[in-house]
């Protein structure tokens, strides 16, 4: 079991950083992470009624050059620079004191919320079916959530939200 760790910004910037590794009945054996549909907002009114709902997606590609084999998967993503620790809720913050409650869901009803499985969240789990020389990709739709009626001022909101894929 190794773990690896890739860094998904959240607002309005995109990946910062990839995922890599060996697996133990491989002997080349690779998984690099991606952002290919940046998690990001946009703009918040906050005299809105409605939550503003968005969707992002992770990519994990994993090549096999040895021997073919189904590698178990947990996806991870933490609380985020600006929350304290807590998932319930994470906080996009603008400058030092200013903060944007939003969460991050593992389905399109928002109902579970995607994290570490500690403080009411829970992690994704997949099987990958590795081949003989071969690639595969697994996509992980993120769905985000600013609930509304929050009365900030103007500005640039954003967090670091880590993901862990461990194999």
């Amino acid at each position: 079991m190794r773990t690896r760790v890739c860094a998904l910004t959240l607002g309005f910037l995109g990946m910062t950083g990839l995922a890599s590794g060996a697996q133990a009945q491989c002997i080349i054996c690779s998984c690099s992470a991606s952002v290919p549909t940046p998690v990001s907002f946009g703009s918040y009114n906050p005299t809105s009624t409605v939550d503003l709902d968005i969707a992002g997606r992770i990519t994990l590609s994993c090549l096999s050059v040895a021997v073919p084999t189904t590698i178990a998967v947990s996806i991870a993503l933490n609380a985020g620079t600006g929350s304290g620790g807590s998932f319930t809720p994470r906080r996009m913050r603008f400058g030092a004191t200013k903060t944007l409650n939003y969460n991050l869901f593992t389905t399109a009803g928002r109902t579970t919320i995607w994290g570490t499985g500690t403080g009411g969240s829970s992690v994704r789990t997949d099987s990958i079916p590795l081949s003989l020389l071969g690639t595969v990709s697994r996509s992980y739709d993120v769905f985000g959530r600013i609930p509304s009626g929050q009365n900030v001022p103007p500005g640039l909101y954003t967090d670091m939200v880590t993901v862990t894929f461990t194999f």
